[in-house]
């Protein structure tokens, strides 16, 4: 299978041998856009249900484009597909927002001068949910690692967004992935979670 024969009915497929069915799927279509736009764009939901008999601490919520992928690189790593995870199980009212919001972070590389690779901080946004947040860090979907969407050609890995508080942003930037997800641990705080403290990003005193 050429890039040129890959269809967006392919990603669903991988898609559902990745993660299995979505709980929803949006779907965006843009007529009037700039030729490096996609065309359509769909945002996959899933969540942990009551079946999974998951501790509240332990729900999640994520999301991920489908279409992204099609079009020709421009500010991406190669061929992608944004995803975003979210600690806890989100309101139908919160998936929609954050599904449009997703769609439209996935396509501010090809408006302007905004990367999508992993280290790269995005700043200046709005997002909801995590209202008080007003960056991101692109990330692989494993933080350490790339994953790629299993059974499609050429490869398509999946980049994460974690929002950042302002604050935040600078020095993770400086720092890197692998030392800011190290030092978030060491804090305690869960970077997914939307009602999280800002994190003090501090080197431990044995370090200093």
């Amino acid at each position: 299978m050429t890039s040129f024969e890959l269809q967006l009915e392919d990603l669903h497929r991988a898609y559902r041998e990745w993660a299995g069915e979505p709980f929803s799927t949006s779907t965006f279509r843009r007529e009037n856009r700039p030729p490096a736009v996609p065309a359509a764009l769909d945002v996959l939901c899933y969540r942990s249900t009551d079946e999974d008999r998951l501790r509240p601490e332990n729900e999640f919520t994520f999301f991920a484009t489908a279409g992204l992928s099609l079009q020709d690189a421009h500010g991406l790593s190669g061929r992608i597909e944004l995803t975003w995870r979210l600690a806890g199980r989100r309101s139908w009212e919160e998936i929609e927002a954050l599904a449009e919001a997703l769609a439209e972070l996935a396509v501010l590389p090809m408006y302007g001068p905004v990367l999508f690779v992993p280290g790269a901080v995005v700043r200046n946004l709005s997002l909801p949910v995590f209202r008080d947040m007003d960056s991101l860090l692109i990330t692989h979907w494993g933080v350490h690692s790339p994953e790629y969407l299993p059974g499609v050609q050429p490869p398509i890995g999946l980049l994460s967004i974690k929002p950042l508080f302002g604050s935040e942003a600078a020095m993770v930037e400086s720092m890197g992935v692998s030392e800011a997800c190290r030092r978030f641990l060491l804090e305690g705080i869960d970077w997914d979670d939307p009602a999280r403290a800002c994190a003090t990003l501090q080197r431990e005193r044995d370090d200093i």
